[in-house]
């Protein structure tokens, strides 16, 4: 059976757990690395889990040269999963001695755990330097040039080895490897035939299976899709992977409902599955179902608040469910992201306009300072609304709900002087003069300036 490892060879903190001997990794070259452990230390066995690996070459402690003690101090750092601290004693080995290939490939092992990508393809080059033909070095360096960007550096290395070792253990990585980098390069045609060669030394492969899955579907061999679907349901219970897959399928094959079925069972299991979201929200849009969209579509803004087609989106439905103050507070979150764009602050304008005609009644009833508080917990556009309410007073003539209104646009925003000479024409033309002091102590310089544009001149 083949473990999982031959899919992140080398990437060696991602491999099967248990009774793991990586010595096809290491070529039979070492036990320091033969028996490394979760992945890193420890022998297999629970005797052996503290012991030092033994050297090639043996000496009496008192003739031990200096370098193989900095050794020796790395390999029982490295057992202590002190990696760090190993790495480090390694780079003093080799200011010491620099030819001990061993030693070099131990350090490789370890800096390709950490991650140190750069720090291994340099040990590797010397590695290779020295042993160019060797199956081991040639894989890690591939897999260290694939991790660092460089698949096309990769590819030509895994292509070699597959070809010449098809017998050899080798064989399998290097056949993970091109399977890899055909992927990056979505050459799903020459994925296939490798896959299906890494299906035939392990059929029942979930992992395996999801693969070809997803190429066949990248293909659109649907029925052979099928039927690698129905296995992976044979062998996996509520697999998101193969949820996902499945799902991906019935789109391609039209069956639009059955999809929609998959993804939302995708979300019954993982609730902030962006993908399974996504889909439903295109899915309810195609088909129009205007509330279960908006679900979906504000799941995902909660994700990407600044997205300018979701914010956008979320105010045309939502104006479309007839529910103008959750489209106000939209179209106000995109003006806030986006404040140049005329076209949104027109439909913000037609909204505001919308809600004011719904509760101009409430105006009407000499209600304004109580519709102004309860604004509040209905919209952030409250002052919009407002003045779009006073531009329907004016049209109906109705000037004294027109000055209860203005006062309150004044005490929100007392710096727009339009307003506040709008407010004083309106109360002279009113013989309200009493009250003018009292809202506007400096009146008088409003009386002789001339109208602000977009203002009626109130006589």
């Amino acid at each position: 059976m083949i473990p999982d490892y031959y899919f992140v060879i080398f990437f060696l903190k991602y491999f099967w757990t248990g009774a793991l001997f990586i010595q096809f990794f290491l070529g039979g070259g070492t036990v320091f690395a033969a028996e490394l452990k979760d992945p890193l230390v420890g022998s297999v066995t629970d005797q052996s889990e503290t012991r030092v690996a033994p050297r090639e070459i043996q000496y009496e402690e008192k003739l031990a040269p200096d370098w193989k003690q900095v050794w020796d101090k790395a390999r029982t750092l490295s057992r202590q999963k002190k990696v760090g601290e190993a790495l480090v004693q390694y780079e003093l080995l080799f200011a010491q001695k620099g030819t001990v290939d061993e030693a070099r490939w131990e350090y490789t092992v370890l800096a390709i755990y950490m991650e140190r990508f750069p720090q291994a393809e340099k040990q590797l080059e010397v590695l290779l330097k020295n042993d160019p033909e060797s199956p081991k070095y040639r894989l890690a360096y591939a897999e260290v040039l694939l991790a660092l960007g460089k698949p096309q550096r990769a590819f030509p290395i895994y292509q070699q080895l597959h070809d010449r070792l098809v017998n050899d253990k080798h064989s399998v990585p290097a056949a993970t490897g091109l399977i890899k980098v055909l992927e990056l390069q979505k050459n799903y045609q020459e994925m296939l035939p490798l896959l299906k060669k890494l299906l035939k030394l392990e059929p029942d492969n979930p992992a395996l299976l999801k693969k070809t899955l997803f190429v066949l579907i990248q293909l659109q061999q649907h029925e052979k899709a099928t039927k690698y679907l129905e296995k992976l349901h044979q062998l996996t219970r509520e697999d998101l992977e193969v949820l996902r897959l499945q799902a991906r399928l019935q789109q391609q094959l039209s069956e639009d409902d059955k999809a929609a079925s998959t993804w939302q069972l995708l979300i019954a299991l993982k609730p902030d599955d962006q993908d399974a979201h996504e889909r439903l929200e295109l899915y309810y849009r195609k088909y129009g179902n205007m509330t279960m969209e908006l679900k979906h579509l504000e799941f995902n803004l909660s994700l990407h608040p600044d997205d300018d087609k979701l914010l956008s989106r979320a105010a045309e439905l939502n104006l479309q469910l007839k529910r103008t103050d959750r489209a106000l507070d939209y179209y106000s979150r995109y003006l806030t992201v986006f404040p140049d764009n005329t076209a949104v602050e027109t439909k913000k304008l037609e909204a505001e306009k919308a809600m004011a005609q719904d509760l101009l009644v409430l105006v009407e009833n000499k209600n304004a300072q109580v519709l102004w508080e309860d604004l509040s917990k209905i919209t952030v556009d409250r002052l919009g609304v407002f003045r779009a309410i006073a531009d329907l007073l004016k049209q109906h003539g109705k000037n004294d709900l027109l000055v209860d209104v203005l006062v309150i646009i004044n005490q929100e925003e007392p710096a727009d002087k339009r307003v506040v000479r709008e407010l004083v024409l309106l109360l002279l033309k009113l013989n309200r003069t009493d009250e003018i002091m009292e809202l506007v102590p400096d009146y008088d310089m409003y009386i002789n300036k001339p109208v602000a544009q977009g203002f009626e001149k109130l006589e």
